[in-house]
C-alpha cells in the first residue's frame, strides 16, 4: 500500500497565467523579499492520517540571502505563507486546505507546511501583535505590561522589561515602524492544561537602529484581556 500519495494537478510559474487572486498573494512575497516565487497547485492525499491532505497552494522562493539575513528559515517561510494567506479574497481561501513553502538558497532548501486554519488564527493574533507596536511607539509601557499574564512573567521580569523599553528609546530613538517577520505555534500550560500558543516575530524599527522582537500570545485569550504570555527584544 502507498505510504503517501502527492498528487499535483497544476504547475505555472509566473508567466502572466496565474489566477488574478492567487497572483496578489505571490506578488507580495516577490515584492516583500525579492528573488524568483514559483507556484503550484497540488492534491494532498495520503494514508498516513497525519499528513496534510487536500487542495494546497505551494510557493517556491528562491532567494539565496535570506539563509544568512535570519538565524532560522521558518522565520521568513512563515511570513510567506501569512502575505499569501492575507491575499486571498474569503471565497478564494475556502478552495485550499494548506499553505505550502519551499525557500531555496545555493547551498539550503527549506519547506514547510501552514494549514489554512493555523494562518486564520495568525491573521486573527495579528490585532494584538498590532496593538502591542502601538503601545511601544507610544511609550505606554504601564499598558503594555497590563496585558502581560503575570502568571507567566515574574514581576522583576516585567520591571527589567519596562526598564529595557526605556533604555532603548533613550540610546535608539523613537519607535519608527513594527512588522511582523514570521510566527511559530508552541504548546504551553495555561487554564489546568496544556494550550497552543503563538510566537510572532518581529522588528523594532528605531531611529537609529533596528532590532528584533518576540512576542507570544495565547490566542484564545481577548485582546482587552492578558494575552501575553512571552516577550523578549533581541
Amino acid at each position: 500500500m502507498l505510504k503517501n500519495l502527492s498528487l499535483y494537478l497544476l504547475l505555472v510559474m509566473l508567466c502572466g497565467c496565474v489566477p488574478e487572486v492567487e497572483k496578489k498573494g505571490i506578488d507580495a512575497v516577490a515584492k516583500y523579499y525579492g528573488g524568483q516565487v514559483n507556484y503550484k497547485i497540488g492534491m494532498g492525499a495520503s494514508t498516513n492520517a497525519e499528513e496534510l491532505q487536500g487542495r494546497y497552494v505551494e510557493l517556491e522562493l528562491v532567494n539565496d540571502k535570506l539563509g544568512t539575513q535570519f538565524s532560522k528559515l521558518s522565520i521568513p517561510a512563515s511570513n510567506c505563507a501569512y502575505l499569501f494567506y492575507t491575499n486571498l479574497t474569503e471565497a478564494e481561501k475556502q478552495n485550499y486546505s494548506y499553505v505550502k513553502i519551499a525557500i531555496k538558497g545555493k547551498n539550503n532548501l527549506y519547506t514547510q507546511a501552514y494549514t489554512l486554519k493555523q494562518l486564520a488564527i495568525v491573521e486573527l493574533a495579528k490585532d494584538k501583535f498590532d496593538e502591542v507596536g502601538s503601545l511601544i511607539a507610544y511609550k505606554r509601557y504601564d499598558e503594555l505590561l497590563a496585558r502581560v499574564n503575570d502568571a507567566d512573567i515574574a514581576p522583576s521580569a516585567l520591571d527589567n522589561l519596562k526598564t529595557a523599553f526605556i533604555n532603548a528609546d533613550e540610546k535608539y530613538g523613537q519607535t519608527k515602524a513594527f512588522q511582523l517577520q514570521g510566527f511559530e505555534f508552541f504548546e504551553h500550560k495555561a487554564r489546568g492544561e496544556m494550550q497552543q500558543m503563538l510566537s510572532m516575530f518581529g522588528t523594532l524599527q528605531k531611529e537609529r537602529i533596528s532590532g528584533g522582537i518576540s512576542l507570544s500570545v495565547d490566542p484564545a485569550v481577548s485582546i482587552t484581556k492578558r494575552y501575553i504570555v512571552g516577550i523578549h527584544l533581541n
